[in-house]
């Protein structure tokens, strides 16, 4: 029984050690992950946040470091019912790093962001609220 245990503390050990260099390497070949097959949650979660479709067109993907890079490619955000445009925001590239450390502290420190290709409709419905509320 006693040999048992220790194996298994072993085994535990060996597989943190495992993770824990992967993401060591992760982070020090800075892997892209290609997250596509999250595609459709990512924008669900996004649409019930903002309540208004959200849809990534083409890609999103993650660059992995300790100030991971989200890369994004066609984005559109639709308007409220009630508006004229479909669409409130639309974009064709953006490139968006964070600062990892701050991320887990709470707090989104953003290092750099480039956009490309914005295109922001801003209006008013009957009711005089406007779109960007």
């Amino acid at each position: 029984m006693k040999t048992l245990l220790s194996w298994f503390i072993k085994l535990v050990f060996a597989l943190a050690l495992t993770m824990v260099i992967a993401f060591g390497a992760a982070v020090f070949f800075k892997a892209h992950i290609d997250l596509i097959a999250f595609k459709a949650p990512i924008e669900r979660v996004a649409s019930d946040t903002l309540g208004r479709p959200v849809i990534i067109e083409k890609s999103i993907s993650l660059v992995v470091s300790l100030k991971p890079t989200f890369l994004l490619e066609s984005l559109r955000i639709g308007n409220p019912h009630g508006f004229y445009h479909e669409t409130f925001l639309s974009l064709e590239a953006a490139r968006i790093q964070i600062d990892l450390l701050s991320l887990l502290l709470r707090k989104i420190h953003v290092e750099n962001m480039i956009i490309n290709g914005l295109d922001i409709t801003l209006e008013e419905n009957e009711n005089g609220r406007g779109n960007w509320i």
